[in-house]
């Protein structure tokens, strides 16, 4: 029973990282053809060799829990999608070189033995693939944020002129709340506590040159990294949270790294962990919020 447990754990993880690698081969592909011509071919092409990469581990990692599992493996979209990832990088750089474009430098493959470098290479890459998720999300937030009333908009406006936030920020959020909450609407509370968690943030820390994303940029790049955004915006707002507490008088010691940890490994034990890591955020999160409620007294 155990066993087939962990062979369903693992065929389920074998097929989320089947879509996130597909994903991340398509928009590796949108990428290049957005700025191929503007843009850096090298750290470009390095992007889709790695989205590539990437993309053939995670077939070869299907097909060894396929092979000890009952699941079926289908071997004819393994081999269509391997050679989409080997095929595609190979053609482009024939393409381009044949026409006289030139990908790579004199002397990069020997600078790319060295480990730092390569490193650095593909650290590049990946900058450019984040970028554009980066110009997308804020596009699709600033063409909705254009169609709200202005009336909306000052219910929560924070603008130095004002010089304060007109309202109090909340600092009764509950674990138990937004468990209850949570099972209640099957899921849609957690929207709604990112968005007003990402307001009452960049409210309270508002100053010290961090900015947390707000609910769609938090859905849209959710959806295209397959949940990893959504762990790094929970790890980067204990780390915001943590960083602003000596602000409002209080010595935060749980951050984003202690979350990570409660997260990853603390979900082995019965899921508790999840809700220690849950707990961290909200329970400091209403700290900010006091000291901000006290520090900006409404009248």
């Amino acid at each position: 029973m155990l066993g087939f447990l962990f062979l369903t754990m693992f065929n389920l993880v074998a097929n989320v990282l089947t879509i996130g690698s597909i994903a991340f081969v398509a928009y590796s592909l949108f990428t290049i053809s957005k700025k191929w011509a503007t843009s850096d071919k090298q750290d470009l092409f390095n992007l889709l060799v790695v989205s590539g990469a990437f993309l053939v581990l995670v077939r070869i990692f299907d097909f060894i829990v396929k092979s000890i599992s009952d699941y079926e493996f289908k071997p004819l979209l393994s081999l269509f999608l391997v050679l989409i990832a080997i095929g595609v990088p190979v053609a482009i750089y024939f393409i381009t070189t044949s026409s006289g474009e030139v990908i790579y430098e004199d002397g990069y493959f020997e600078k790319i033995k060295n480990k730092e470098f390569l490193k650095s290479e593909i650290m590049a890459s990946f900058g450019l693939f984040i970028d554009q998720l980066e110009k997308i999300s804020n596009k699709v937030s600033k063409d909705i944020g254009e169609n709200k009333s202005a009336s909306d908009q000052e219910a929560y406006k924070y603008t130095e002129e004002a010089g304060d936030f007109k309202g109090m920020l909340n600092e009764k959020r509950s674990l138990l709340l937004f468990i209850v909450l949570n099972i209640i609407t099957l899921g849609i509370y957690k929207f709604y506590f990112v968005y007003s968690a990402a307001k009452d943030t960049n409210i309270a820390c508002n100053g010290d040159g961090d900015n947390t994303s707000g609910l769609l940029k938090y859905i849209i790049l959710s959806v295209l990294t397959c949940g990893l955004y959504a762990i790094y915006w929970d790890y980067a707002l204990a780390n915001r949270l943590a960083a602003n507490g000596s602000r409002y008088g209080y010595n935060i010691q749980e951050n984003g790294t202690n979350f990570l940890l409660w997260w990853l490994l603390g979900g082995w034990v019965c899921g508790l962990g999840l809700f220690v890591a849950r707990n961290i955020t909200i329970k400091n999160l209403n700290k900010i919020c006091r000291g901000y409620n006290q520090s900006n007294p409404r009248f």
